[in-house]
């Protein structure tokens, strides 16, 4: 946790913020710099979290469960039922997992079964 952040038994203090305590779990996540380093810096973290939360909104089907959510044994949850804060942890919750990407046109693209998550760009090192 950053040092300008303080957790409470009702909720926490962000930036001089209060917030629920599911923001706050929400909020350290996208604190936390692995998911940063995952996706390849906070530019791209923020511009496919943009381009997914877009498609959820319009009804694309999300790719990860997250208990609490009233839905079907086995169905992923309808998106159009969703809050934006339920929005938004699928959305981290489909990153940490590996589930989604931008490729280098910047358009986000599910990673098949199987695919390796591997480097999202090349190694300059490599070249």
């Amino acid at each position: 946790m950053s040092s300008c952040s303080t957790l409470s038994k009702f909720g926490s203090h962000i930036h001089g913020k209060e917030v629920l305590r599911g923001e706050a779990a929400m909020l350290e996540e996208l604190m936390d710099d692995r998911i940063i380093k995952k996706v390849g810096g906070r530019f791209k973290l923020s511009t496919l979290m943009q381009k997914r939360l877009a498609a959820l909104i319009h009804g694309a089907r999300p790719l990860v469960d997250l208990p609490g959510l009233d839905q079907p044994a086995g169905q992923p949850p309808d998106s159009s039922k969703l809050t934006t804060e339920q929005l938004m942890r699928i959305v981290i919750q489909e990153i940490l997992q590996d589930k989604i990407y931008l490729d280098m046109e910047q358009n986000v693209r599910v990673r098949a079964p199987g695919e390796s998550p591997g480097p999202l760009d090349f190694d300059l090192n490599q070249v």
